[in-house]
């Protein structure tokens, strides 16, 4: 099975260790066959490696499952039905995190060890905080 960019997997809490979550998938580094996820629901998440080998055994065992609907869908509307004061936090939000997402080297922020530097540097271009940059970040990413 093919686990594209924006494909959502849900775990199933099997264990009493485990928890029932939802992750997105961000990126797919098919030479290593690994993919980047979040966790869609969890306010602290960051990206993280999976193999795609253990996602496709989950999902082949039943214990995740991709999820038909995003959640986040809802949140999609015409610009035109989006309230003015709604569209000037979106794009101030956006102002903050392009260069980090849209960027060549887009990939980057998603490698925790140059994520921080590439925060540190844009809130200084910017003058804004890291948490705001990481708050925006993980919106952007959660909701795919």
């Amino acid at each position: 099975m093919k686990l594209t960019i924006n494909l959502l997997v849900e775990w199933h809490a099997v264990g009493s260790d485990d928890t029932a979550h939802v992750e997105r998938v961000l990126w797919a580094i098919p030479s290593a066959r690994e993919i980047v996820v979040i966790d869609i629901f969890n306010r602290t998440a960051l990206p993280q490696f999976r193999s795609e080998d253990d996602v496709e055994h989950a999902l082949l065992a039943g214990t995740a499952s991709i999820l038909g609907t995003d959640p986040f869908a809802a949140l999609l509307r015409p610009e035109d039905d989006i309230d003015a004061k709604h569209r000037i936090y979106r794009d101030s939000a956006w102002d903050l995190i392009a260069p980090l997402v849209t960027d060549d080297d887009t990939a980057l922020q998603l490698f925790s060890s140059q994520r921080g530097p590439l925060i540190s540097r844009r809130c200084d271009e910017t003058g804004r905080s890291k948490r705001l940059a990481y708050k925006y970040l993980r919106q952007y990413w959660q909701a795919g």
